[in-house]
């Protein structure tokens, strides 16, 4: 199961234990929900009317990302986090969310919509 830790100035928030998390432009869903947890605006996340400017989701996990028109990548990793617009794993940036239209974009220049985080459960 996932856990996602809010944190910033005004304190810390946990989302609940969940299995999936989808970013979709600025908005992140749970398990498939179809209502937003949190909600990106201006370099915070909004969640539970408290804004934050980071969360972190412990791992394992696995990142899936559809870029508009290609493959899906798949990364595997200890753990993901997000500052300043940007989802990092350890030693790399994911992607970068642009404000202007929502979209996620990668270092290598791919766009995306969508980035899927899932539980990886280790053998």
């Amino acid at each position: 199961m996932l856990l996602c830790t809010f944190s910033g100035l005004t304190g810390r928030a946990e989302l609940a234990q969940a299995s999936t998390l989808r970013l979709v432009g600025g908005a992140l869903f749970v398990d498939g929900e179809g209502r937003p947890a949190a909600v990106h605006r201006e370099h915070q996340w909004e969640f539970r009317g408290v804004c934050y400017t980071r969360f972190d989701i412990p791992g394992p996990v696995t990142i899936r990302l559809a870029p508009d028109g290609g493959p899906v990548t798949v990364l595997e990793d200890a753990n993901v986090w997000f500052a300043d617009g940007v989802l990092y794993a350890p030693g790399d940036t994911i992607a970068r969310l642009d404000e202007t239209d929502h979209t996620w974009r990668s270092r290598t220049g791919a766009s995306y919509r969508e980035i899927v985080i899932e539980s990886r459960t280790t053998p």
